[in-house]
């Protein structure tokens, strides 16, 4: 786990929200779960073995803390780009709400504020 998500696990953890599951393999639950015969499942999906940081499933909310956007990182070129609009769009068609957060919004409490307005307590 990350510094930005470890920080924001614990400002989830302090306000008493639902502790979401971390590495959310979301992908793959909606083909019918991880185990045997997972890639073939997701290869006729046309989908990838993707995760979310977090999430609650219930409710169909993710949060995605996005590292790198400073210093050229996976997020911030060609194929890590496009892998993640492939991804959150992918997500976003299944009924996903997705937030996508900085580093800097997560020290700032921006991530937070956001997350309060969408989980229930």
């Amino acid at each position: 786990m990350s510094k930005p998500e470890s920080s924001l696990l614990e400002q989830i953890r302090t306000r008493k929200l639902l502790i979401p599951e971390y590495q959310y393999r979301f992908a793959a639950i909606a083909t019918g779960g991880i185990g045997k015969g997972v890639r073939k499942r997701l290869a006729e999906a046309e989908l990838k073995d993707w995760a979310f940081d977090f999430a609650w499933p219930s409710s169909m909310i993710a949060i995605e803390v996005e590292g790198g956007s400073w210093v050229n990182g996976r997020h911030t070129r060609g194929a890590g780009f496009e892998e993640d609009c492939t991804k959150y769009n992918s997500a976003t068609v299944m009924g996903w709400k997705v937030l996508r957060v900085t580093p800097k919004q997560v020290n700032n409490g921006a991530a937070m504020k956001w997350i309060e307005r969408m989980v229930v307590v």
